[in-house]
């Protein structure tokens, strides 16, 4: 306890206790004291009906990879998790693997996994969702390079296991369909994507269509796409791709108007089951904005229409995503780190914000003390309340922390806690709470190469 606080709680009885005993007092309560987690002293006291319990599910094998690691919880006491290692040399293949985790009480143990689901050359995202029979279907980028082009793959890849193996589906190519023959009818898909499967057991996809043909006509103009799939066959023919948000391209070559969406996009599903689709659009050519996006789908035929979350000013930038609906009033809430300038130094910020019921946002700063918020993973509480995981970078005077971190809204306002900042931990994080209120963290630590799991009992 700091003393400012003590003197707080003490204030109502200084009229009765002598100055000599209030200063034996408040070294007293200062003596315990460490000031406590990388936030400095605005950090919430440790709780004393609670603690953070850390099991280590398994070791990477290689060091000094770049990891792309998430989880989907299946009821209390089971975990899927899929992740991505890659040497950082992009002419080498990268595996993506698969651990399902027994969770029991404190602890949890592997009790399947496969390695080299597939192999792929660069694929820098990855999703997860489970279909109506609990199993895994992994998003990635994969699949073949364009059509006619030698480089990258530039597909929307799944796989998902079929007996004892795992099988790959083509779910998207970047559909070009203004392209005359003989040019190029696919593009560069699936840099960033996310998926969820419905009631129906039907997968809604999101990704980023980021150019087409070897002489890179779009790069510059990165759309946001969708396409809905089969969960048990997700293969789509190539017409059924949508554009959620992107340019206008009234002829072959030719730009009419210009945006540059999709970064970080992120995918939930409402109360209704409609998709919604969360997206950055940054500054990158002339004519576009910086901020987040959410567009909904309806109609028949459905379109798209899309909002602004919040926009921002020209020096500041989204950097993550991390959406969620609660499943108590139907809240539509969406987690996002934000890149701005102070002193010349460019450092991140935490922000969150819910839509109301006439459709305004309502954003707010959940955590500001040092560079955060990247790898942020919202959820939701039984009490309807938001809760995000995520990533501490460095303190603002420069000084290197990367821990992970947790933050909750209450009544009063945010508070903040430290869950683990022993190496590089906080990477990659998938945040949950189970049936009885505990909140669940799937993590990376960069420094010990461990995937990590920590609850709070």
């Amino acid at each position: 306890m700091s003393a400012k606080r003590f003197l707080r709680k003490c204030h109502s009885y200084l009229d009765i206790v002598c100055i000599g005993c209030l200063g034996l007092l408040l070294l007293a309560a200062c003596g315990g004291s460490s000031g406590g987690g990388s936030g400095g002293g605005d950090e919430p006291p440790p709780s004393t009906a609670a603690q953070w319990h850390k099991s280590v599910i398994g070791d990477v094998a290689s060091d000094g990879v770049s990891v792309h690691l998430v989880a989907q919880p299946n009821g209390d006491d089971h975990v899927h998790i899929a992740y991505y290692d890659n040497s950082g040399d992009q002419t080498l293949y990268g595996g993506i693997h698969y651990i399902q985790v027994q969770l029991d009480g404190n602890t949890a143990s592997v009790v399947d996994s496969y390695d080299n689901l597939n192999m792929v050359d660069n694929s820098a995202t990855l999703d997860m969702a489970l279909d109506t029979n609990g199993q895994p279907l992994v998003l990635y980028r994969g699949g073949s390079g364009l059509t006619f082009c030698q480089g990258e793959q530039a597909d929307v890849s799944v796989s998902m296991p079929e007996g004892a193996d795992w099988d790959e589906y083509t779910a998207a190519i970047g559909y070009v369909e203004r392209n005359p023959a003989p040019q190029l009818q696919d593009g560069k898909s699936g840099t960033e994507s996310a998926i969820v499967i419905d009631s129906n057991n039907r997968a809604h996809i999101v990704f980023t269509f980021r150019y087409e043909g070897c002489e890179t006509v779009n790069h510059n103009y990165p759309d946001l796409r969708y396409v809905q799939v089969d969960g048990s066959h997700p293969v789509s023919n190539r017409e059924d791709e949508e554009t959620v948000h992107g340019n206008i391209y009234p002829a072959f070559n030719v730009v009419e108007e210009n945006n540059s969406v999709g970064f970080y996009c992120d995918l939930v599903l409402d109360s209704e089951e409609r998709p919604l689709a969360f997206y950055a659009e940054n500054k990158e050519v002339i004519g576009t904005s910086n901020g987040l996006h959410m567009a909904y789908r309806e109609g028949t035929p459905a379109t798209w229409t899309y909002e602004w979350v919040e926009e921002l000013a020209d020096d500041e930038e989204i950097m993550a995503i991390s959406a969620a609906v609660s499943p108590v009033d139907g809240t539509i809430g969406v987690a996002y780190a934000v890149e701005t300038e102070e002193d010349g130094l460019r450092y991140k910020l935490l922000k969150y914000a819910y839509r109301d019921e006439v459709g305004a946002w309502h954003p707010v700063v959940v955590d500001e003390s040092a560079s955060v918020g990247t790898y942020c993973s919202l959820t939701f509480t039984a009490a309807g309340e938001p809760i995000i995981a995520y990533h501490v970078i460095r303190s603002h005077t420069g000084r290197q922390l990367d821990d992970l971190k947790l933050a909750w809204r209450k009544a009063n306002g945010w508070e903040r806690e430290t869950v683990a900042e022993a190496g590089i931990v906080g990477k990659s994080n998938t945040l949950w709470v189970d049936s009885s209120g505990a909140p669940h963290i799937v993590t990376y630590n960069d420094t010990t190469n461990e995937i990590l799991h920590y609850v709070k009992r």
